[in-house]
């Protein structure tokens, strides 16, 4: 159970890491 909620925290977690840095990559552009 525990690794299974690791796992998704983990996947979860790079889903927000690419988000900052397409918004980031987004927001150095204009």
């Amino acid at each position: 159970m525990m690794t299974a909620l690791r796992d998704f925290y983990e996947v979860i977690k790079a889903c927000y890491d690419i988000m900052f840095d397409i918004c980031s990559g987004n927001a150095l552009k204009k």
